[in-house]
């Protein structure tokens, strides 16, 4: 998606099923993530573009129950 955008040019992308909703919105190299759960206790999230690293870092440890 980089090679397509203006080096000022923002994107943002959204996912959505139903237990989840997802927002990327950023540039390329630099984007935060919200998330806001549908089902059961529901809830919310941000990760500020200086989290997302660490997230993504952390993804491949995360256990589903």
């Amino acid at each position: 998606m980089a090679t397509e955008l203006m080096a000022e040019e923002r994107i943002t992308c959204e996912a959505e099923s139903a237990h989840l909703w997802l927002e990327v919105e950023g540039y390329p190299q630099s984007y935060g993530l919200r998330l806001i759960l549908l089902t059961g206790r529901r809830g919310e999230g941000t990760w500020f573009p200086a989290a997302v690293p660490g997230l993504l870092q952390a993804i491949p440890s995360l256990q589903v129950f």
